[in-house]
């Protein structure tokens, strides 16, 4: 039986650059949107690896290609990856072994930059709600997937990278997750490597960028969601300053 889908979305060409460790009871998921020539040596891993489940798509849309993963997975739990992400097994055996113990329907957890810095700031384990759902990203995420089969909770396809709105995506997901009375635990583990930049931490550049931001508080608190915004303006004015976007934010944030 399988035990963890690792659920990769990938584009293009940048499937070249995956790396594939083997583990026992470990399935990989390869959504690859935009699907390109594969050269051969990659090729021979998506075609005769029984651990690997290779699925072209000619969608758009990370939430999309998501979706598509969680739908094909078939381990009792789902981890979502990027294409651009080192892990530990050691790690996803730990997370696993506290789901499990908890009984826990999502659990998140933390990741490392490859600067040595890391999103970790916590070292105690907390249930999540929908005021502390804000800080994990896609990677952070591990589902038990008859949870989420049997709740029908699926990553709004209107939000992430390839749509209307490019970020938000993780946040609603796990909003989603909690009215769907799933329960949600982050623990103080470590789990992937990722390059420095994510989608989610510029959040000020372009008027796509500040409207995510808006309509993802919106979708999670309803009326609130304006309320919630001009909170997030304020508190994050000082950071679009200092990257030399500050009144194109706060112009875009209240008048776009």
């Amino acid at each position: 039986m399988i035990n963890v889908s690792i659920a990769v979305s990938t584009y293009s060409s940048r499937i070249e650059q995956l790396v594939l460790k083997e583990h026992p009871n470990v399935e990989y998921v390869i959504v690859h949107q935009s699907p390109c020539d594969i050269s051969p040596s990659m090729k021979i891993v998506l075609e005769n690896r029984d651990d690997v489940l290779y699925i072209p798509s000619e969608t758009i849309g990370l939430s999309k290609s998501r979706n598509i993963a969680i739908n094909n997975a078939t381990g009792k739990y789902i981890i979502i990856m990027d294409d651009d992400v080192d892990f530990s097994f050691d790690s996803i055996d730990k997370l696993i072994k506290y789901m499990d113990e908890d009984g826990v329907d999502i659990g998140t957890y933390y990741h490392r930059y490859t600067d040595g810095n890391t999103t970790k700031n916590k070292s105690h384990a907390f249930i999540h709600n929908r005021f502390n759902i804000a800080n994990p990203s896609s990677i952070d995420i591990c589902m038990r997937r008859k949870s989420i089969v049997d709740s029908g909770v699926l990553f709004d396809e209107h939000f992430g990278l390839g749509t209307e709105y490019p970020s938000g995506e993780e946040m609603i997901f796990l909003s989603d997750c909690i009215n769907a009375n799933l329960l949600l635990k982050r623990f103080p583990i470590e789990i992937c490597t990722h390059p420095p930049l994510t989608s989610g931490s510029d959040f000020y550049s372009t008027k796509e960028k500040i409207s995510a931001k808006r309509e993802m508080f919106k979708r999670v608190y309803g009326r609130l969601g304006v309320v919630v915004f001009l909170i997030f303006l304020l508190k994050k004015s000082p950071k679009a300053f200092k990257a030399g976007y500050g009144m194109f934010f706060i112009k875009n944030s209240l008048f776009n």
